[in-house]
């Protein structure tokens, strides 16, 4: 699951964090792959841009199973991802974002 976790300051600024938890993942691992375990969870520096944030993403952004978009970033949101990815999750970003 990856999550873009927002704040915004008493200025109206927003600061962002990526989070990032595959503890399913961990569930499937053997003994020996244990120690793999910080990697499963990973947080992305706190206070970035947005423009950070989704520079980090990359190309993961139009692959990603959206569940929820808070409604201030919808069209934000919709402006990156229309047109970008495929039609079985385009329809999905469009339910959440229109």
């Amino acid at each position: 699951m990856i999550r873009i976790v927002g704040q915004k300051s008493s200025n109206d600024e927003w600061k962002f964090a990526l989070e990032r938890n595959e503890l399913l993942l961990y569930g499937i691992l053997d003994e020996q792959d244990k120690n793999l375990s910080p990697f499963v969870q990973h947080a992305f520096k706190a206070n970035s841009s947005w423009d950070q944030v989704i520079e980090h993403l990359g190309e993961t952004l139009y692959e990603l199973l959206p569940l929820y978009v808070h409604p201030e970033f919808k069209n934000k949101v919709w402006g990156l991802v229309n047109g970008s990815v495929r039609e079985g999750l385009r329809r999905r970003w469009e339910r959440l974002c229109l």
